[in-house]
């Protein structure tokens, strides 16, 4: 489910011009790195337990 945001937060940022933006480029950018960290946080976790 992150993954998929993650992807469909940096899929609009390439697609949308500035003036139809719903989030603020660094909005969008702060939501995708905590995004990434959370990924790469469960993952993390996954690995250690298994």
């Amino acid at each position: 489910m992150m993954a998929k945001e993650r992807t469909k937060l940096i899929e609009e940022q390439r697609n949308l011009s500035d003036s139809s933006e719903i989030m603020s480029p660094g909005a969008r950018n702060s939501r995708i790195f905590a995004l990434e960290n959370m990924l790469a946080t469960s993952s993390s976790t996954m690995v250690s337990t298994a």
